[in-house]
C-alpha cells in the first residue's frame, strides 16, 4: 500500500553537482559540456582479477536521481555547488538513468556472450557490434567500488545509492570513439586537451525554466552568484534572472535543514 507520507526515493530534478562556483558559473554561461571520465569495467570480466584494470574514460555529463534531502552526501564527494534540472529536460535531452550491476550477475555473462559473439562475426559486423557493446557498457555502474578523483582514489563507495543519470555523445572515430585508454586519461595535458575538443563537438542546451536549483556551499555566496547572473550578457531577461534567482540555495542550508 502507498504511504502519502512517505518520503519519495527519487525527485523529479536531476543534480549535476561540481566543486567551485567557476564551474557553475560556467555552465549557466555555456551550458552543459562532456568530460572524460575514468570508470572501471573490471565487472565486465567474469574471470579477470580486480588488478587487470580494465579501465578506460567515457566522455559524459553526470547527474543524480536525489530528492534534496539525500544529497549530502554527494555534495561531500562531488562538491558543495550544483544545478538542479527537471527530469522532463533531462529525459528530453537522452540523459539515461546507468545500469548497476556486479561481477556474478546475469547480465554480465549476458554481455560476455554478446562479446564472443562480436569477436567471431565478420570485420564489418565485429566494428558494429564493438562500438554498440561499448555504447552500452558507458551506462554500466558498479554497485559499489572506487572512485578516482584528482585529489586521490576514494574507496568503497557504494555507486547504487546515487541514483546515476548519464548523458554520453557517440564521438566520432577519429577521436576516442571507444574511450580514452587509462594512461592517457592520467596525463594530465592529454585529458585536458581532448576535453577541449569535446566542448567543441557536445553539449547540452537548456533554458531558464529548466533549472529548478541552483546551489552555492555558503549563504554568503548566494548574493553575489545572482549578481555575477545578471552580468551573463544575451543569456537571460531580467525576468529570467529574477526566475533563477528564486532558485538558489546553499549546501550549509541542505545540510542543515533536510
Amino acid at each position: 500500500m502507498n504511504d502519502a507520507f512517505s518520503p519519495p526515493i527519487s525527485a523529479n530534478t536531476l543534480f549535476h553537482f561540481t566543486n567551485s562556483i567557476d564551474n557553475l558559473l560556467d555552465i549557466l554561461r555555456n551550458e552543459f559540456h562532456p568530460r572524460f571520465c575514468l570508470e572501471n569495467y573490471n565487472l565486465l570480466r567474469r574471470q579477470a582479477s580486480a588488478d587487470i584494470g580494465y579501465e578506460f574514460a567515457v566522455p559524459m555529463v553526470c547527474f543524480c536521481d536525489l530528492p534534496l534531502s539525500q544529497t549530502g552526501t554527494h555534495l561531500s564527494v562531488y562538491g558543495d555547488y550544483g544545478i538542479g534540472m527537471s527530469k522532463a529536460w533531462g529525459q528530453r535531452n537522452g540523459i539515461t538513468p546507468v545500469l548497476y550491476l556486479y561481477r556474478e550477475s546475469l547480465l554480465i555473462q549476458r554481455y560476455e556472450e554478446m562479446f564472443k559473439i562480436a569477436a567471431r562475426a565478420d570485420e564489418t559486423k565485429r566494428d558494429h557490434l564493438s562500438k554498440a557493446l561499448f555504447d552500452f557498457a558507458c551506462f554500466i555502474k558498479p554497485y559499489e567500488g572506487d572512485l578516482w578523483r584528482e585529489s586521490g582514489m576514494l574507496t568503497n563507495i557504494r555507486f547504487y545509492n546515487e541514483r546515476e543519470w548519464r548523458f554520453v555523445p557517440v564521438l566520432p572515430d577519429d577521436f576516442y570513439r571507444t574511450g580514452m585508454n587509462k594512461s592517457d586519461f592520467l596525463n594530465g595535458e592529454i585529458r585536458n586537451a581532448a576535453n577541449q575538443e569535446l566542448q567543441q563537438l557536445a553539449r547540452i542546451s537548456f533554458e531558464p525554466n529548466d533549472v529548478k536549483y541552483l546551489i552555492v556551499r555558503r549563504e554568503d555566496e548566494i548574493v553575489p552568484l545572482i549578481a555575477q547572473v545578471e552580468q551573463i550578457k544575451g543569456k537571460y531577461s531580467w525576468e529570467e534572472v529574477k526566475l533563477v534567482s528564486s532558485r538558489v540555495m546553499s549546501a550549509e542550508q541542505i545540510k542543515g535543514d533536510f
